[in-house]
């Protein structure tokens, strides 16, 4: 069985966090792009079929699950894996109706080392002896 540290599974989790904040420095005006990064940029969305409410909810609920779920598996909550699952499920689901994606490079290379980090939360977190630590007698700290 893999065997993985607590030490490990908070890295991951910590890099999981500051690449998702490092991806939204683009909207936030932070990182400018060059105009044809910028005109490409704004094709983001053409044609979803979701309304523009239904994307707005959609964002704050999965914005929401996912800050829970990520501090929740840094303190091993017993609630934050399946908060995870409900983000990464929620994810998979409306991705068809969200119409097109379009990302600079920058925005390309976190959200891969997010999307590994995703997958690697969720396997170790159910199918290793670090499951444990997410029940609710173990209780959830910082501290190990």
């Amino acid at each position: 069985m893999l065997s993985v540290s607590v030490r490990q599974f908070r890295i991951v989790c910590v890099l999981a966090l500051v690449s998702l904040a490092l991806a939204q420095f683009p909207g936030l005006g932070l990182i400018s792009f060059s105009e044809g990064v910028t005109n490409a940029r704004m094709w983001r969305y053409f044609e979803a079929v979701a309304p523009g409410w239904v994307l707005w909810l959609y964002a704050i609920a999965y914005w929401a699950l996912l800050l829970l779920s990520l501090i929740g598996m840094l303190n091993f909550w017993s609630f934050a894996r399946w908060c995870f699952v409900l983000a990464v499920l929620g994810a998979l689901l409306m991705r068809p109706f969200l119409g097109l994606s379009v990302y600079s490079p920058y925005e390309a290379i976190l959200a891969s080392v997010f999307g590994l980090s995703c997958a690697w939360l969720l396997t170790i977190s159910f199918w290793t002896p670090i499951a444990n630590r997410f029940s609710t007698s173990a209780g959830g700290s910082i501290v190990p």
